[in-house]
């Protein structure tokens, strides 16, 4: 099974938000013409990861979407492929990217704690914004935010060079 495009993967959580949509539906919810999301269902239908039911509404195959979302390989070409497109575009100031922070801070143990409630409270309030179901006016965001030893990281790349 090979990895989605970030296009399919948008289609996916969109359905997957819904249960189940028409192709207008969709169409007001993703920022393409009919006729190039119409190649994404060709392309999921393929896939086996869609289909349509008797009155043409558009319904995912959960065991198939569970075999792309388990395996690493994809999911690590995935968040390759978003990362890289999320990082140029900001780097062309696109106006579709809020911010994009990536900084090496030294922290002493309190500021870590701190830094452990703010991102509790942020992933509380995600987790409390997931309940929002698509509706015309709403916007899907991406958001990414990690932290880590810099230190460690850095060994963990250096390492993987020789796998």
């Amino acid at each position: 099974m090979s990895s989605l495009l970030l296009p399919e993967r948008e289609l996916i959580d969109c359905i997957k938000d819904q249960r189940e949509l028409n192709i207008e539906e969709v169409m007001a919810f993703m920022s393409f013409n009919k006729k190039f999301i119409l190649k994404i269902i060709e392309n999921l239908k393929t896939k086996n990861i869609l289909h349509f039911d008797s009155i043409q509404r558009i319904k995912l195959n959960q065991a198939e979407i569970e075999k792309v979302n388990t395996n690493k390989e994809n999911l690590e070409e995935e968040v390759s492929d978003i990362l890289r497109d999320l990082f140029r575009a900001y780097l062309l100031r696109k106006d579709f990217v809020m911010d994009f922070v990536m900084e090496g801070i030294w922290m002493s143990p309190f500021e870590e704690k701190l830094l452990q409630c703010k991102k509790a409270e942020l992933t509380s309030l995600l987790s409390s914004m997931r309940k929002n179901r698509p509706k015309v006016g709403f916007s899907k965001k991406l958001i990414v935010y990690a932290g880590c030893d810099y230190s460690r990281l850095s060994r963990f790349s250096v390492d993987s060079l020789g796998s």
